[in-house]
């Protein structure tokens, strides 16, 4: 998981309810849509099959480009129309905070595209963006700030952290865990998958097969009607003899 974090103070007017005034706005979101970010070793599609967002794995896709920029045209309506915040981008009103990743910082951009990008005559040619061909009309580009990733312990939920790991370590060796992990459904579910994949699946990286075919079924559809995987549980259960 990878987060962006948008920090909304407003130095206009102020949205007030009875006696409680509204001063400060911090709202956080994962990125849009994306490719996968590893896959399986018989996974046909490999990292060469994604070119969308610079190409290769993790990368943000168009459809993930337009959902964050619907998102920001939300944010406008809710916090601009309402006057919280000014008509065009302030430096002293927003501050963007992502992840040190390309679809986590660019679903950002894309947000603030759909927030501040209207050419509607709020920003001015020349002051807020630059009078030169080819820059498009009304867009202002706003810094996404973001830190190193071994250090970001605010957005990025696996930056090397060693309580963490103790945390996770101690967590399998509970008798419940234990006992999940060991049980006959779940052995044969990954004795299947270890099969199928042709690589060892365990309870860490479970989550790298089911990310990859959940991409894969809604964006290669048409091209992965044919694998046996993507459309039934065949994949999950046992090997025919």
């Amino acid at each position: 998981m990878f987060f962006a974090l948008l920090a909304l103070a407003s130095t206009g007017m102020a949205l007030t309810d009875g006696e409680m005034e509204l001063v400060l706005v911090q709202v956080i979101w994962r990125h849009g849509d994306r490719s996968p970010t590893l896959t399986f070793q018989s996974d046909p599609f490999k990292e060469g099959n994604w070119t969308f967002g610079g190409g290769g794995f993790g990368q943000l896709s168009p459809t993930g480009m337009k959902q964050h920029f619907n998102f920001g045209k939300q944010m406008r309506k809710k916090y601009v129309e309402t006057k919280f915040l000014g008509p065009k981008y302030s430096s002293k009103e927003i501050y963007i905070r992502s992840s040190d990743v390309n679809r986590t910082i660019i679903s950002a951009m894309a947000n603030m595209m759909g927030m501040y990008g209207q050419n509607d005559g709020t920003s001015i040619k020349g002051i807020d963006y630059p009078d030169v061909q080819g820059w498009p009309a009304g867009y202002v580009p706003i810094a996404v700030h973001t830190v190193d990733h071994d250090t970001d312990h605010t957005l990025v939920p696996h930056a090397p952290c060693d309580r963490q790991d103790w945390l996770w370590g101690m967590a399998k060796q509970s008798d419940e865990v234990h006992a999940f992990l060991n049980s006959s459904d779940v052995r044969k579910l990954f004795k299947n998958l270890s099969t199928n994949c042709k690589e060892d699946i365990h309870v860490d990286n479970l989550w790298i097969v089911r990310d990859a075919l959940m991409i894969e079924v809604s964006t290669k559809a048409a091209a992965a009607s044919h694998l046996h995987y993507h459309s039934s549980s065949s994949f999950f259960s046992a090997p025919a003899p």
